[in-house]
């Protein structure tokens, strides 16, 4: 007797093979409706989903078959597809631990280990291109801040400038009126100067005028 979504899964596989993913993922869907439970086919609809570059999705998938696997090969590949898959999704930390736990099941797997290699060369490299925009970081953040150091002292600059002018014009200004103000005394003074030489004449003329 045929299993549930046999049929389904050999197309699937088939279509897999011949490199039409999209087609084998529609077979596994179908054969997933007939069979929920069966481990081997969440395995070939994530490696399909994988193939369809689908990561996300595919390793949900590979999680969902190793709860359904029963046997230690079954959960050991759904582990070992779900690192695979997270190396390609850029997630290394993810992958190392997936990986690890799969060799922890089989310690035989040599595509495993080299995985675990790639796995730890991206985290690493990762790391370093981290450092290395912190890095580039800070050295902006420095330049930008010696910018608004500079532009801040500029501008107190050319604030004691306007201040110093606006004092240099406030002494001119008090100087041209101390000027007008002393030209003015000088003004009234000559005038009464000038008055009191009126008068005087006007009396001398007057006495002139008065003797017999």
């Amino acid at each position: 007797l045929k299993s549930p979504g046999h049929d389904q899964a050999n197309a699937g596989r088939e279509k897999y093979l011949s490199g039409d993913f999209e087609g084998a993922l529609a077979d596994f869907d179908a054969a997933m409706v007939l069979a929920p439970d069966d481990a081997r086919v969440s395995l070939a609809r994530g490696e399909t989903l994988f193939r369809l570059e689908r990561f996300e999705e595919a390793s949900l998938e590979f999680d969902r078959a190793q709860s359904l696997a029963t046997t230690d090969d079954l959960r050991s590949e759904a582990l070992y597809n779900n690192g695979t898959t997270k190396i390609s999704a850029g997630d290394p930390g993810a992958a190392i631990e997936k990986i690890l736990e799969s060799l922890a099941i089989n310690p035989g797997q040599e595509d495993a280990l080299h995985n675990l290699e790639l796995a730890i060369k991206q985290q690493q490299q990762q790391q370093q291109q981290e450092n290395e925009n912190s890095q580039e970081n800070d050295e902006k953040k420095e330049e930008e801040k010696e910018q608004d150091q500079q532009q801040e002292k500029g501008d107190q600059q050319e604030q004691q400038e306007q201040e110093q002018q606006e004092q240099e014009q406030q002494e001119q200004d008090q100087q041209e009126q101390d000027q007008q103000e002393q030209e003015q005394q000088e003004q009234e003074q000559q005038e009464q100067q000038e008055q009191q030489v009126d008068e005087q004449k006007e009396e001398q003329n007057s006495e002139v005028t008065e003797t017999p």
